[in-house]
């Protein structure tokens, strides 16, 4: 459980960042792509959960 937290965070943290290095033109918006990568990540790990 523990584990999945961490990795939805790490998604949304990491791409945040990455919106930022490539030139994101506010926050907002490379959070905003964080967000989309903390929902698919959140998806992945409910389907593959048996």
């Amino acid at each position: 459980m523990r584990v999945d937290l961490l990795l939805m965070l790490t998604a949304f943290f990491a791409a945040t960042l990455l919106a930022l290095l490539l030139g994101a033109p506010n926050t907002a918006q490379a959070a905003t792509y964080g967000v989309i990568a903390f929902a698919i990540t959140t998806v992945v790990l409910m389907v593959r959960r048996p």
